[in-house]
């Protein structure tokens, strides 16, 4: 079962009513990505959402030829490196490097759910050059983590992405910046709380056609230019290009995994119908989704390792 968040919205009489949010979490192990791509400049090449994960042997540190990032969706435990152990929970995003020993895992009794990514490439190798990128420094905090869970998802998504071997590439240097840059922003609690609710806003108006700008902004007592500047500044992306971004991991989610019709996926996404549903699809990825399901079968279950 998930956590839920009670929230009380404005509604356009003025009137305040309450609405439930459930809080992202693992609902089953998957994996993202199962090999990596020809790419000159380096790509992805394992990525899963793991639950109940035992992390990584906190017997005997290990040493890696590559690099990951391993955040963490629910409990905590410890990490290890030659730095010493400290304590990580939810919230938190470990950096892993090359040849630097390292242990992770929950703590006794502890759930611990995670999402990770190992890649590996000369950009990467330049970056940690550069010390843009720190193994004195491996551990973020990131937060709403459903947000930061999305993010890291959609830099690995593979989905739409033919003959674009190099993408990957950039989509995860993206990701290291917007992790690198998240720090430098000095979001407060309030702001995290803002996002949360302004994500899971958008998140529920996402099966639109057409969304009310101005009604999403006023419900924040804002107008649009201000709560695009303010989601902007906190999310990274502007609040239609987060929109679009769900439209698509839900829908793609859908078809790879449930073998939906077209109309049971509109129904599934909030669409009126399949037509509507059809259209948006295909103004989002390119392909209709039928079409889409040609190149992606059903997910498998991922190992419990890299």
């Amino acid at each position: 079962m998930g956590l839920f968040l009670a929230v009380w919205v404005r509604q356009e009489n003025g009137e305040f009513r309450k609405r439930m949010y459930i809080l992202t979490m693992v609902a089953e192990s998957r994996i993202l990505v199962r090999h990596a791509l020809d790419a000159a400049l380096g790509s992805a090449s394992l990525a899963a959402c793991l639950k109940s994960s035992a992390g990584a042997s906190q017997d005997k540190m290990r040493r890696l030829e590559h690099y990951a990032l391993v955040y963490i969706l629910q409990g905590g435990g410890k990490f290890t490196d030659p730095s010493g152990t400290r304590t990580v929970s939810a919230g938190d995003l470990l950096l892993l490097f090359p040849d630097v020993p390292h242990a992770y895992g929950p703590a006794p009794n502890q759930p611990w759910d995670e999402i990770y990514v190992v890649f590996n490439g000369p950009v990467f190798d330049l970056w940690r050059k550069c010390g843009l990128i720190d193994d004195k420094q491996p551990i973020h905090a990131l937060a709403p983590i459903d947000f930061w869970a999305e993010r890291i998802e959609q830099a690995v998504d593979r989905r739409g992405q033919f003959g674009q071997s190099q993408a990957e590439a950039c989509r995860l240097q993206q990701l290291l910046s917007d992790i690198l840059d998240y720090k430098n922003r000095q979001i407060t609690d309030a702001d995290q709380m803002w996002l949360a609710l302004a994500t899971a806003e958008l998140q529920e108006d996402s099966h639109h056609d057409a969304i009310d700008w101005d009604n999403m902004a006023d419900r924040f007592g804002m107008t649009y230019a201000g709560f695009r500047k303010k989601f902007t500044r906190l999310a990274g992306v502007p609040p239609a290009r987060f929109l679009t971004r769900q439209v698509i991991a839900r829908a793609s989610k859908l078809i790879q995994s449930k073998g939906l019709s077209n109309k049971e996926l509109a129904r599934a996404c909030g669409f009126c119908d399949e037509f509507h549903f059809s259209r948006r699809f295909k103004q989002i990825t390119g392909l209709t989704p039928s079409e889409f399901r040609q190149y992606h079968g059903p997910n498998k279950a991922p190992d419990d390792s890299f």
